[in-house]
Formats: C-alpha cells, structure tokens, sequence
C-alpha cells in the first residue's frame, strides 16, 4: 500500500483521517456553552520552525503536545478549565501527512490529558516552515469567580516544579546538534546524562489537575501566571498586575537535578536560567496567607519561592541572602525586573558613595560589605519605612560605624523613618526616636529616647534604704552585686526627695536587664 500523502489525500478527507480514532469530533468552529456565572478566558500561543523549535533534534509527537499543553496551561494560570482547543497548522514543503499525523497524535494526547472537550483543525501551506498556531478557550468557574481575594501583601508566590531546566536542556541539545554537523557524530553520554533537562524541554510537565485540586481543597489563588519566559518576567507581570512588590528567594527556587552540573560545563548559572530563560511553562499561583497552612500540607508538589510585598516598604532580614555567584550588577537588574519603581541611579549612587563594587560576586563580599550592599538595596525602594532586623550583628566596630552612617543618610530624606530591631542598643540610641522593649511577645515598656536619658536613672541601694524609700516612680527593682538596683522613670523626684541617694543615668542594657530579670513593679507606656 502507498504512503499517504496530501497529493493523494486532499485537505478534507487528510483532516478526516487525522480525527478517525481521536476520540474528538472534527469541527469547524468547536465552541462549547459556558455555565451561568462563569467568566470566559482565551490563551493563544504561536511556535515557529527556526525560532520556537528546531525539527532536526525535536520529535514531532513532544512537538504537538508542547504547544497544545503550553496553551492549556496559559488558562489553567488564568484559573480557567480548558474547554476547546484548535490548531492552524502551516505545512512547509518539507513535510507530508506522516509527519503531520504523527504532530497531531501528540496534539491528541494533550488535548485528552488537559480535558479539553472539543478539538479543531486546519491545514494551509507555509512557504517558511513549520507553524503552529494555537488558540484555547476555558472557563473559570462563577465560584471560583466569587472567592478569589485581592492580592495582598504576604501572599505567598507558589510555582509547580523545577526552574530553569527547559533553558538548559534546549543548551544541551543546541550544543549535540554543533558538534553532530561537525563530525557527524553526536554524544549519547551527555543526552543520557541530562536526560531530565532534555525532557523538560521537549515535553514540559504541567499539572493538568492541579486547578481541579485546588477548587476541590477550597484553596483559591488571588492570582497567577505561566511561566514561560523565565521567572523575573512572570514576577515582573504579577507585580504589574498586583501593583505590589515581590520577594524572590534564590535558596528556595526548586531546580532539576543536573542544573548545576551542566551549568559548569557550559558556564551558565542555573539561577540565571532560572530567572532569564524560557520554555519551562509552570504554573505560578498567588495563594493568600491565610491559606498557606492548607497549601503547604496538601500541595506539596509546588514551591514556595517567596511572597508579595509593599512596594512602598524596604526590608533587610538577618538571614536575607542572595545568591552566591550574582555580582551586584546582577541583583541591580533583578530588583530592577521585580520592582518597576525601583531606583536604579539612586542605588547606584549610594554603592559608589560607600565603596562598594557592582563587579564582585556575592562570596567576595566580606560580611561588613554584605551588610551595607542589603541595606542599599531596600534604600533603592524609597521606601517610606524601612526596615531593619539586626542590621549590625556581626560587623566590627568599622563596618558597623560605616552601616550606621548609611542609614543616617536614609535619614537625611524627610518623611523617613526606619523600624529597627535590635539587641544592640548602641544602634537604637543613635538612630531612634522611639524605643519598644519587648518581652516574651509583650510590649513591657514604649518610650522616646530623649526621655530615657534625661528621665531614666538607676538607684543603688542599700537594703534599708529601699525599705524606707517611696516606691510610686520605680518601675522595676533587681539585687545585684549585693545591693539594690531600681529602675525609675523620674529620675528628678528622687534627686530632690532623697538627697546623696547613689544613681546611675540609666541606659538600655541596664534597663532591659533590670526589667527581665528583676521585680517587675508596675509598667509604662503599654499600648
């Protein structure tokens, strides 16, 4: 029997052909009727020979279910249920209807997998090779509709597997192809080797149930994205459409095995990939705080790689870190891609003014210069607050003093403050207006500083004389190198009524010492 082939065929009846044993309905216009309440979404996507794809290395049944499964996943980021999908496909000269229905088993298979309930198909002639046009349309349920929330601060970002792999696959099989049309020959190790990169190029994993789950587990994104052209340009859209911010922690972003392996050979940093490339095609999900608990106990197959934030709040946390290999350069564009309103001259203002070097690496800062680089940073926000947690711990007296006056010129801005916590009172007393001694989650004591030194004091007292002394203004009392040491708030009183008395302006440490460990008499302030 002859291959079949268009000549032979003819349009409708190869049409006719390809739907034969499909288990779809050839249509020509496949629509479906949504439910009542429901909202409507589209995802339409275009793959072009040379560009998107290259049919020397890519197997044409991987081709047909990536497009079909990259468009089905655009609406399942969109919170819609995929419904109907048609194709357009431009035949290049190069190809016949073996190849075309080897394509369309693949665009088959994913149409099934993804649910969709109607499918369409037309055939035309391309003078440029291969394209594949692909429109899907779904629908997001009316109650998904009614209990989706508004963004908010502290959302977490959740995205449904590895990152950066599609990138480095596509390097991987781009590097085999040079080398084959070279020598003719090409290296089965490294394609075994990296086989999961490849894979995660060639046919990217989408979680088609995943929106099912959600829904059925009451868990209702406040948004989401697909992940098709590298994470800072999906955080960059969500920011966008937010109008929050977003904080991305390199440590969490979840990576293929292999991905820093390959990433030495070809001198790519797999956080790069992560970031830049493209082709991965996951699932980026907002979920709300107040369902995190939920989410990270049933969901288990997605990460969680950060969370919205304020765009008008800096922060600087002890254990912030980025990665390793990134140059300051590196982390200016990435704020730059995460925050639109980030301030790109002024940082780079403030790293001159301070010393430090754009070109260096992450590991070649010293923890001084580490410090300093993180607080310049959230300063690039212009924040109206920023925020502060141990910002010195660690630092030697000259990195420290250097930090400090960083931050006195954030200072310098009117309309800023900063919120700084700290067991280091040297830090608090010279940067603050007011101060908060917590304990054990309990505010113990709210003062302005100006009024600590003037009207705090230490009495050292012997023990008659705490017997006989009026106690109304002692906050506290504690025994200490055998006398009494008593914390008061009027520091005048007692110069006045107890004359010679022994007293010590009070400080911080002294205060939190007397207030934790000694007699608590009554406190101040509280809110």
């Amino acid at each position: 029997m002859a291959e079949e082939s268009f000549s032979t065929l003819g349009k409708i009846a190869a049409l006719d052909l390809l739907f034969d044993g499909s288990g779809f309905d050839r249509a020509e216009d496949p629509a479906f009727t949504p439910e009542k309440g429901a909202t409507v979404r589209t995802c339409a996507r275009t793959f072009l020979e040379g560009t998107d794809f290259d049919l020397v290395y890519f197997p044409l049944k991987h081709l047909g279910y990536k497009c079909a499964a990259a468009t089905a996943a655009g609406l399942l980021a969109a919170l819609a249920h995929p419904r109907s999908l048609s194709l357009r496909l431009g035949v290049s000269a190069k190809l016949d209807f073996p190849q075309v229905r080897e394509l369309w088993s693949g665009v088959v298979a994913a149409a099934k997998e993804f649910g969709f309930a109607s499918l369409g198909l037309d055939l035309v002639p391309s003078q440029n090779g291969l394209v594949i046009s692909v429109n899907a349309i779904g629908e997001e349920s009316a109650l998904t509709c009614g209990r989706v929330m508004k963004p908010r601060s502290k959302d977490l970002l959740c995205v449904s597997g590895s990152l950066g792999a599609a990138f480095l696959g596509f390097q991987v099989l781009e590097r085999e192809k040079r080398q084959f049309e070279k020598t003719g020959k090409h290296n089965g190790e490294a394609l075994e080797k990296y086989r999961m990169l490849v894979g995660s190029y060639l046919k990217p994993e989408v979680p088609a149930g995943a929106l099912s789950a959600l829904e059925e587990a009451q868990v209702y994104p406040s948004a989401g994205i697909l992940v098709s052209h590298g994470l800072s340009d999906a955080v960059r859209r969500i920011v966008r459409a937010t109008g929050l911010g977003a904080k991305v922690y390199a440590d969490k972003i979840p990576f293929e095995g292999n991905s820093f392996s390959l990433g030495k050979e070809l001198d790519i940093d797999p956080v790069s990939a992560a970031m830049n490339g493209g082709d991965d095609f996951r699932l980026l999900y907002v979920i709300p705080i107040l369902q995190a608990e939920k989410f990270r106990r049933d969901f288990q197959s997605f990460d969680i790689i950060g969370h919205l934030a304020q765009g008008d709040v800096g922060a600087v946390l002890a254990d912030t870190s980025f990665d390793a290999v990134f140059t300051g350069d590196d982390v200016i564009r990435q704020m730059k891609a995460l925050y639109p309103n980030f301030n790109v001259p002024l940082c780079r203002t403030l790293l001159e003014r301070f010393a430090l070097p754009t070109d260096k690496k992450m590991e070649e800062f010293s923890t001084g210069m580490t410090a300093k680089f993180k607080t310049v940073i959230a300063m690039g926000h212009e924040p109206d607050v920023l925020i502060l947690d141990e910002p010195t711990a660690g630092l030697d007296i000259v990195a420290r003093g250097e930090l400090l006056d960083l931050l006195r010129a954030y200072m310098e801005t009117p309309g800023h403050s900063i919120l700084i916590s700290s067991h280091n009172s040297k830090d608090i007393e010279s940067l603050c207006d007011d101060f908060y001694f917590i304990d054990r989650g309990r505010i113990r004591l709210h003062e302005t500083i100006d009024r600590l030194r003037d009207e705090y004091a230490v009495l050292i007292l012997t023990d008659e004389q705490a017997a006989a002394m009026d106690r109304s203004h002692v906050l506290a009392s504690a025994r200490r190198h055998g006398v009494i040491h008593a914390l008061t708030d009027e520091r005048r009183y007692y110069e006045e009524n107890m004359p010679g008395i022994q007293m010590a302006r009070g400080d911080i440490d002294e205060l939190i010492t007397i207030m934790t460990a000694g007699e608590p008499l009554r406190e101040r302030n509280q809110p």
